[in-house]
């Protein structure tokens, strides 16, 4: 629980650099890969849908949104930012579009990992990896009709 709250703090940190006004703030890898984390994405595993995380800092507060900075409290040092869509709707200490953000990396995740079956199938059956799906047909005599 203590390593969720610390991963949770870091990605929460890197949001509140990224939703300052300056538009100086410069990202770290490692500010990327806590926020990748803390939305559910697997930095090792799914390095190429790092960039989903990345996109997720920067995004803005969709229309009718307001953030404030609040003290974590419960043993967190710090500041986070809380969300609120109308001033007397109840805040939240989750960005407005991190649901979206970690709703895509699942279905960009799903999707690789069904064209890395179907390559593996194609694979398998000594089919050809080309991206039409299409083999070369070329007769070689390869299959192992003996």
């Amino acid at each position: 629980a203590a390593s969720v709250a610390a991963d949770a703090a870091a990605a929460a940190a890197a949001a509140a650099a990224a939703s300052e006004p300056s538009g100086a703030v410069s990202r770290t890898e490692g500010d990327v890969d806590a926020f990748a984390r803390y939305l559910g994405i697997d930095v090792e595993r799914d390095a190429h849908l790092v960039w989903i995380a990345e996109e997720a800092i920067y995004a803005p507060l969709p229309q009718g949104w307001y953030s404030d900075k609040v003290p974590y409290g419960q043993g967190l040092e710090g500041e986070g930012h809380t969300y609120y869509w109308a001033d007397d709707a109840p805040s939240q200490w989750e960005h407005p579009l991190d649901a979206f953000y970690r709703s895509m990396y699942l279905r960009l995740r799903a999707e690789s990992a069904r064209e890395e079956a179907e390559r593996a199938a194609r694979a398998e059956a000594g089919g050809s990896d080309d991206s039409d799906g299409e083999s070369s047909g070329s007769g070689s005599g390869s299959d192992d009709d003996d």
